[in-house]
């Protein structure tokens, strides 16, 4: 797992506006999760039902939909602008290529 120093007032400032998102998409959990050093599929249940595993259905589906969405926004300037404006969070480019070597663990 990655460890990220963020300052107090910058830790602060994040989880208050993270809390107060309303719409929050299954990439910005994960964030959160990376952000907060926590397990990355923390909040995210495999899939169980065996008729839905056998018609193709991967038992990681939707962390790996998460997973696929943070990748995608990290690429672009207008997503990881979307950061800044949604939670207040700067990224730098240490935080980026942090958080995608953690997606690819």
């Amino acid at each position: 797992m990655t460890t990220f120093i963020l300052s107090k007032e910058q830790f602060t400032q994040y989880n208050a506006r993270f809390i107060s998102t309303k719409n929050l998409t299954a990439g910005d959990m994960l964030l959160n999760n990376i952000l907060r050093n926590k397990d990355i599929r923390r909040g995210f249940t495999p899939i169980t039902n065996p008729v839905k595993l056998n018609h193709g259905a991967n038992e990681w589906q939707g962390f790996d939909a998460a997973r696929s969405e943070l990748r995608h926004s990290l690429r672009w300037a207008r997503g990881i602008e979307s950061y800044k404006t949604k939670f207040g969070l700067e990224l730098t480019p240490e935080m980026i290529t942090a958080i995608q070597s953690a997606l690819e663990a």
